[in-house]
């Protein structure tokens, strides 16, 4: 097998001096080591990454590593991968790894869960922040290694290399020849909605899950169900009820997400009852499914929600109140209880009001902001500036996918049928007869749900393959 590695390396070496790095893509694809790993040393795959440099040989290092990493084994040295990994990242060409992104990022998602395995979480994110920027033309692009840089930052509470990247507007995917798996977007969403949540960035942790519920799909993936449950929490917690989902939402979601999570829904009917009382007992009940879930903390803040939203709308109704009647009205234990939600309140703020500690009167007050000062108008102008930049954008996809091929031929196609009238051979027609074979083709026996939808583009138009 070292005859192999061998004429592996040397191919690689001449193709490489000859800049011909797309063939040495084809070949790692069909390189017979690739085949059998197994029977291939770890001592012969070292001496290949002696042989290569990390920059000039960028392909052929991300294929070793790549057998490195099958054939690891818990007696083998991790830290001497974890450097050859290391250098590769720092290192290698962009325009190598361009045309193998596939490989390139299939090696991080292993390099990840490494990581992940060991603990040892923070050392890694530095390596893939290197590791997005290889694949990135611009910031917006969103690539398969998005996913991994999440879960790292929300495994080891190190959030700020992730809003790097969750604070930009993505317009742009980065795939490789098997187009782009819908893990890995479902997982940039899941995680950064989780992330956000941890930072209490309710509005925009909701937006991100809204994005994985949404993704146009035959089945429902456990990620999208994950992120369909904490959907309907935040919902309650920021909104005070459920809201239904957007026009565009799978009707596989509607269906079987709802039945899936009965309790969650039903916690939104025991919500709606406004008695702190009656969730707090009913989440008791089903405290173990709620732990099961990882969703224990979630609610915990509904619970806390519910005396928010009626101290809000004591607001609406009363100028003076003292806090034993607040306490009462709100179903709250005592005083000092009402005190201390309406002074968490008053800090957030979220309600406008004064304590009088004297005589234990609460005054509401309206909100003293006339949008009159010059912060107000910088804030003002921000937002404006923001908005037209995303009407830009969206006005540049649209160009673009008025221009795809695919796009042309749908469009034509539609309007052929359209002058032709729904016959027998009709697109329709066609679509709907070939709608079971469809669905059984994406969905063979055995495949995982994560891995059933690839998207052609983000936020227009999606493909099934």
């Amino acid at each position: 097998m070292s005859h192999f590695v061998e004429h592996f390396v040397l191919k690689v070496q001449e193709l490489s001096g000859q800049g011909k790095y797309q063939e040495i893509s084809n070949m790692i694809t069909t390189s017979p080591m690739g085949l059998m790993p197994s029977q291939i040393s770890m001592n012969v795959l070292d001496n290949a990454l002696e042989t290569f440099n990390d920059y000039r040989h960028s392909l052929g290092v991300l294929h070793i590593l790549t057998l490195k990493y099958n054939q690891f084994s818990p007696n083998d040295d991790f830290e001497l991968l974890f450097r050859q990994t290391k250098s590769f990242l720092e290192s290698c060409c962009k325009e190598q790894v361009k045309c193998a992104v596939d490989p390139f990022c299939d090696l991080c998602h292993r390099f990840t869960a490494a990581m992940v395995e060991r603990g040892d979480r923070r050392r890694a994110v530095p390596l893939l922040l290197t590791a997005i920027d290889r694949l990135q033309s611009s910031p917006s692009d969103l690539t398969e290694i998005h996913g991994d840089l999440c879960q790292l930052c929300l495994l080891s509470k190190w959030f700020e290399p992730a809003l790097r990247f969750l604070d930009v507007d993505i317009t742009n995917v980065v795939r490789g020849k098997a187009k782009y798996a819908a893990k890995g977007f479902l997982l940039y969403f899941y995680y950064g909605g989780m992330i956000y949540t941890a930072l209490k960035k309710y509005d925009k942790a909701l937006f991100f899950f809204e994005a994985a519920i949404t993704v146009e799909s035959v089945v429902v993936s456990h990620i999208m169900l994950e992120a369909y449950k904490k959907h309907i929490l935040l919902s309650l917690i920021t909104k005070g009820k459920v809201e239904p989902l957007p026009k565009w939402t799978s009707s596989v979601v509607e269906r079987f997400a709802h039945q899936i999570s009965k309790v969650y829904h039903d916690l939104d009917s025991v919500y709606a009852s406004n008695s702190v009382n009656h969730v707090r007992d009913f989440c008791a009940n089903h405290a173990e499914q709620f732990a099961r879930d990882g969703n224990t903390g979630l609610i915990k803040q509904c619970i806390a929600s519910i005396s928010r939203k009626n101290i809000k709308k004591l607001t609406k109704t009363f100028l003076t109140l003292s806090l034993s009647d607040v306490a009462q009205r709100c179903n709250l234990s005592s005083a000092r209880e009402a005190e201390r939600h309406l002074v968490n309140m008053i800090e957030d703020g979220e309600i406008y009001a004064t304590i009088n500690q004297r005589d234990g009167m609460v005054l509401f007050k309206d909100s003293p902001n006339k949008f009159d000062d010059p912060d107000c108008f910088l804030e003002l102008e921000q937002k404006m500036r923001r908005y037209m930049d995303v009407a830009d954008k969206v006005k540049k996809l649209s160009e673009n996918i008025q221009v795809d091929p695919l796009f042309i031929n749908k469009v034509g196609a539609n309007e052929e049928e359209g002058a032709a009238g729904p016959g027998p051979g009709s697109v329709s027609n066609k679509l709907r007869s070939g709608s079971l074979e469809r669905r059984t083709a994406l969905n063979p026996p055995g495949r995982s749900a994560d891995s059933d939808p690839l998207f052609q583009y983000l936020g227009s138009t999606t493909e099934w393959y």
